[in-house]
């Protein structure tokens, strides 16, 4: 509800990281007590579910950032004791109304990055971030005009950029722990255990390349996680069966 709701980043963040601890415990539990996932399948199955895409949206983000946005710059909009050479720089450098105009024209572009099929993330990822993020995308001299705002939502850009591949990665870890728990209710031997990942439902495999997910007896059923600080041999998320 939290993901998908009108919440603040960071209060999407801290869901995330409950939704972590409860999907590991499930995974934690199956490994060790297969039988579980045959007793109470349909719980654990609810809890490892694939996200939505408006779950890993930004749209709501971006809009409570906005909120905060306009609410900041009012407050420093009633400060009264700037000197007459502050007031002048800040006129000339910074427009209030223009800065949310542009955040506002943003929003729609974190939102139809973050909504992409997880498939085509990578590729439409740099040239998005680059227009999102970099304040001089729009040539030096368009910088003339507000390069103060431009430029403090280029700084801020980054923060949000590292969200899709972070929630992504967490996708992928849901869908391992998922295909964990059906793979052990349904009792499939090793040697079926390839013939399984290559037929099961789309919604389980890669996100990243929508293949199906990998396994080996080194590391188990793993993917390669893009997210910053993905933990895991050379960058891999792994589920042990």
């Amino acid at each position: 509800m939290i993901l998908r709701g009108n919440s603040s980043f960071i209060s999407k963040l801290i869901a995330l990281s409950g939704m972590i601890r409860a999907a590991s415990l499930v995974g934690a539990a199956v490994q060790n007590q297969p039988a579980l996932a045959r007793e109470h399948y349909a719980a654990l199955v609810n809890i490892t579910q694939p996200l939505t895409v408006a779950e890993r949206s930004l749209e709501s983000v971006m809009v409570g950032e906005l909120r905060v946005l306009a609410s900041t710059l009012s407050f420093a909009g009633l400060k009264e004791d700037f000197s007459l050479f502050s007031r002048l720089r800040t006129h000339f450098t910074f427009k209030n109304n223009a800065t949310l105009n542009r955040f506002y024209r943003n929003l729609s572009e974190w939102r139809d990055l973050s909504q992409l099929p997880t498939e085509q993330y990578l590729a439409a990822e740099a040239a998005a971030l680059d227009r999102l993020t970099n304040p001089w995308h729009d040539e030096y001299v368009r910088m003339i005009y507000n390069p103060v705002g431009k430029t403090l939502l280029g700084i801020s850009g980054p923060i949000y950029g590292t969200y899709p591949r972070s929630i992504m990665d967490f996708d992928g870890r849901l869908r391992l722990f998922s295909l964990q728990i059906q793979m052990a209710s349904q009792s499939v031997p090793e040697s079926g255990i390839p013939a399984f990942l290559r037929n099961v439902d789309p919604q389980f495999r890669d996100p990243y390349t929508a293949q199906p997910m990998q396994w080996d007896k080194t590391r188990g059923l793993h993917f390669k996680g893009h997210g910053k600080g993905t933990q895991g041999q050379d960058g891999f998320i792994s589920v042990k069966l």
